[in-house]
């Protein structure tokens, strides 16, 4: 799960300035930029229908309902708590991990540089 509206590297300069309060953060593209590339059997060319995409890209049994608690928690912390503290929210199921990033200078600074083709998981 990824929040954030800044398109370009450019946008997140000044993110924190002046003061703490975050002003912008970058996009889900700007994070996970392979997001925007198709991958070979969802091209215009591959010839398949909706129901053989989904088999091909079969997903764990418990991914929605992964995504679903996640997404609960942050839907809370943003809307009835008012303090949500992160912008991003990567799930391994295979790995039984899941990891944040806080919405920390140091954290939307590293997207403040050119995009790198890989999730912002790895700008660690």
């Amino acid at each position: 799960m990824l929040f954030g509206s800044a398109l370009e590297p450019a946008q997140l300069q000044w993110a924190f300035h002046p003061g703490t309060l975050c002003r912008d953060l970058p996009a889900p593209s700007l994070q996970c930029p392979q997001l925007l590339v198709d991958r070979p059997e969802e091209g215009s060319g591959a010839g398949l229908s909706c129901a053989a995409l989904m088999l091909l890209n079969a997903q764990s049994l418990m991914v929605n309902q992964a995504v679903a608690a996640a997404a609960g928690a942050l839907l809370q912390r943003l809307l009835i708590a008012a303090d949500l503290r992160l912008f991003a929210t990567y799930l391994d199921l295979a790995a039984g991990s899941q990891k944040s990033l806080y919405t920390t200078p140091e954290a939307v600074s590293r997207f403040a540089k050119p995009a790198r083709p890989d999730c912002g998981i790895a700008h660690d």
